[in-house]
């Protein structure tokens, strides 16, 4: 049934109530029980008490969120509660106990009992054997909203997500607030608690008797009150020492409270509840974004940012607002300072589809000299993207100079990102991203954090503690001590805490950095029980694992020689082993740019297609060797080694020290009747651990 007519059943059954935006009412259609419509008194006849009423709630609207209220009084019978009874398919059902008063029944609170996707029926019951009644004067359901905050960090609350309880009533479709001179509250509940750590502004758009709200009240997660405010009773409205009173609490709840004798007559119309918060930022080394401390004096060339007495010194900056005027720079069409584009290519605008913007350039580098103004649109991607390249009028001239981005004649647009962009990386180009700022991560943040090629982020630019997850776990994140809070990967002045690198992952160092604590896991097939390895970090051996230096001199011959008790940063070696194995370090240097390349082996960081004609580790047809690489479609991946050397065999057996090796040694093993155990790589053991063997020419499994 629609929401629409569900309220309408509950103007008529529950004695005119008003229409409240925000709640869904039952609808006692279909009971067994009796119902006074004029009383709003449900009775039932002690024999059959289990069948009252059923709910019309829409229950395919229901979730984990869902709230219901019910309010009950004067039970008569023979108990004093009546009962609320709730059934999900596949799960058994669910009776709650409603006393005298307000009852509110928080689904979360009984999410391992009921599915709440799939609800088949709500029941209000009598109790007992005996005959009796309840008043139910309002039965309804809240469903909780949700702040859907955009890539520029607004969201504009849904009107028919408020609803009012007392004197108040809301009309969402018109926005009409109007009260019948008694206490009452406009209340928005959320879905999930918002932290208002970064909250730049709430802004509330509204018409009429402004004083018909006294204060605005916000509630702690678990529902209790936490602070009322009289002297912004309609929230911040760029209000900073209001919007301060948000600062670092999560809001679950907030009220706009009338109190008693208002004049019956008061209205207020409201038009829009936008909330704004502070974003982080993120760009990429060849990006740079738009920011007033660009401009500088034609007269000496110092920074024209900041608030000074001559006119036209402080540029606008006005990103995220629909205006008609000046997103960057100034408005004077001679202007006193300017940005100097020198190096630059292209400008690279983000914003609303289909807004016109004019940029205004100075031709020459000259502050009297003619300027060009290049009309654009944003297109149905919302971007601009201009390349000087492909101007005409900017190719004629010898433009090193942009004086300001407005919006075209008479209209409104708005600009939510100005970038500009090089053609080679600046500074910072050994990172993939660089986030700074404060404040909400936006989709472009998100998209930067889920690139699982990302290595490298530098955040010292953060300015307040958040947690970045990244979708590489060996991502390095350089930050500031306290601003990024995540568990591990994160340098603070040339040291990680913890360092943890995740097999298959790639990485990269930035510069030099000393690891506190490290450790990688990786897996040794437990067939093959060999594999290649290379650590940016030096590591103890684990136990069970045996790792070797290889070298290579002519032949079909790659010799190892032992390397104890642990292998060395940036060295790869070949291990011999099984399962799953941990290598760990403490207090470790870890070098950037090292070359990896020992005797004949060069290790990787990151998967790396080997160069064709050097060999890799295969448990192939000649068994456990390394054999040549013949297309260049063979990767390798992050922290293996390959073996680079010039042979024109196919395959390259492995000589151990001591007993009998290699492809050969396998050979050797299976015809073998003295009871020894051998690897499949050849190499015989005393004391085989768990694995796979060759004992006396046969495949043998050690549990």
């Amino acid at each position: 049934m629609k929401k629409s007519l569900l309220l309408m059943f509950a103007l008529l059954i529950l004695g005119g109530v008003n229409l409240y935006a925000g709640k869904t009412y039952w609808n006692p259609e279909g009971w067994v029980a009796s119902w006074n419509n004029e009383t709003n008194t449900m009775s039932w006849n002690g024999s059959d008490y289990y069948k009252v009423m059923r709910t019309h709630l829409p229950t395919s609207e229901l979730s984990v969120d869902t709230k219901i209220h019910v309010t009950v009084s004067n039970i008569t019978g023979e108990n004093d509660y009546i009962q609320l009874k709730i059934v999900s398919t596949g799960k058994p059902e669910l009776m709650i106990n409603l006393v005298e008063g307000e009852n509110v029944i928080v689904f979360e609170d009984y999410s391992n009992n009921i599915n709440w996707e799939a609800v088949t029926e709500i029941t209000l019951w009598g109790t007992g054997s005996q005959n009796g009644s309840a008043v139910v004067t309002d039965f309804y359901m809240i469903k909780p909203a949700a702040l859907n905050f955009d890539a520029t960090g607004k969201a504009e609350t849904n009107l028919a997500d408020l609803y009012t309880t007392g004197g108040l009533s809301f009309n969402s479709t018109t926005g009409e607030l109007t009260t019948d001179g008694t206490a009452g509250s406009l209340v928005l509940e959320l879905a999930t608690p918002v932290s208002m750590e970064y909250l730049r502004n709430l802004s509330i758009t509204k018409d009429g008797d402004a004083d018909i709200i006294d204060k605005m009240t916000y509630f702690n997660v678990d529902g209790t009150e936490n602070q009322s405010w009289s002297w912004y009773k309609w929230g911040g409205d760029n209000n900073e020492s209001a919007i301060g009173k948000f600062k670092g609490k999560p809001i679950k709840k907030i009220a706009w409270v009338s109190n008693a004798g208002k004049a019956t007559d008061w209205k207020v119309t409201i038009s829009s509840i936008i909330w704004q918060m502070n974003m982080l930022s993120v760009r990429t080394p060849n990006e740079t974004l738009v920011a007033k401390s660009m401009y500088k004096r034609w007269s000496d060339g110092t920074d024209a940012s900041t608030e000074v007495p001559e006119e036209g010194f402080n540029p606008n900056l006005n990103l995220n607002k629909t205006i008609d005027g000046t997103f960057f720079g100034f408005g004077t069409p001679e202007a006193t300072a300017y940005m100097k584009l020198a190096g630059y290519q292209r400008i690279l605008l983000e914003g609303p589809a289909g807004g016109n913007i004019r940029l205004f350039f100075n031709a020459t580098g000259s502050q009297e000299s003619e300027r060009i103004t290049i009309y654009k649109t944003f297109d149905d991607n919302g971007k601009i993207d201009l390349v000087f390249a492909n101007e005409a009028s900017l190719n004629s001239q010898e433009y090193v100079h942009l004086n300001s981005i407005k919006s075209q004649w008479g209209q409104t647009a708005q600009v939510d990102r100005i970038a500009f962009y090089k053609d080679v990386p600046d500074a910072d180009g050994e990172y993939d991203y660089i986030i700074e700022g404060n404040g909400f991560a936006n989709a472009r943040i998100q998209n930067a954090l889920n690139d699982v090629t990302a290595k490298v982020i530098k955040a010292t630019g953060v300015t307040a503690a958040t947690s970045l997850p990244t979708a590489n776990p060996n991502c390095l994140i350089v930050a500031n001590a306290g601003m990024v809070t995540n568990a591990q990967n994160v340098i603070v002045n040339g040291t990680c805490a913890n360092l943890v690198l995740t097999d298959n992952y790639p990485f990269k160092a930035p510069a030099d950095f000393t690891a506190t604590s490290a450790s990688y896991t990786t897996t040794i097939n437990t067939t093959a029980q060999a594999g290649t390895l290379c650590l940016p970090f030096a590591a103890t051996l684990p136990e069970g694992v045996t790792a070797y230096a290889l070298e290579y001199t002519s032949g079909d011959e790659a010799t190892a020689t032992p390397v104890n008790g642990s292998v060395t940063a940036n060295t790869p070696v070949l291990i011999n082993g099984s399962g799953e194995v941990e290598f760990t370090g403490a207090n470790v240097p870890v070098v950037a740019d090292a070359t990896n390349i020992h005797e004949a082996m060069t290790g990787v960081f990151e998967e790396t297609y080997a160069p064709v004609g050097t060999y890799v580790l295969q448990n192939g047809s000649e068994g456990v060797g390394f054999y040549k690489v013949a297309t260049n479609d063979i990767k390798v991946k992050p922290f293996r080694a390959y073996l680079n050397v010039q042979s024109n065999l196919a395959a390259l057996r492995i000589v151990y020290p001591g007993d009998v090796t290699g492809i050969e040694a396998v050979e050797k093993a299976a015809d073998s009747k003295d009871d020894a155990y051998y690897t499949l790589s050849g190499v015989r053991v005393s004391h085989p651990v768990k694995g796979l063997y060759i004992k006396n020419g046969k495949k043998v499994m050690v549990k």
